[in-house]
């Protein structure tokens, strides 16, 4: 969700003449950017993005719109990756615990035959 309305940020902010309904969008994307920190910097640096455009004697929008979309891309390639590595990490707990209740329970059993055996 976080990198679709960064995409909507860029389609509207890059826009030559906002409508009414864009603005309300627009300003709906920034209200929900003030909660969520990754969307505010990728609004950051869509901004930065924009800006640079702007001011640059390359006027070619393909440009802008690729280094956006990388921009996304990247992000989303880098949250995969987090991803991945939490399940991992996930995973691992998941069976250290398993191991921990098995040695709990070898334990328990080695106690209860000791007591027995005395």
């Amino acid at each position: 969700m976080t990198l679709d309305l960064a995409y909507q940020y860029f389609q509207i902010a890059s826009m030559k003449d906002l409508s009414e309904m864009d603005a309300i969008r627009m300003a709906r994307i920034l209200d929900i950017a003030q909660i969520d920190e990754v969307l505010s910097g990728l609004i950051a640096e869509i901004d930065a993005l924009i800006f640079q455009h702007l001011y640059s004697d390359n006027l070619n929008t393909n440009g802008l719109n690729s280094k956006v979309n990388k921009l996304i891309n990247n992000f989303y390639r880098d949250v995969s990756v987090i991803n991945l590595r939490f399940a991992r990490i996930c995973e691992f707990h998941r069976k250290e615990k398993i191991r921990q209740r098995s040695y709990s329970y070898i334990m328990k059993q080695q106690t209860i035959y000791q007591y027995l055996s005395a």
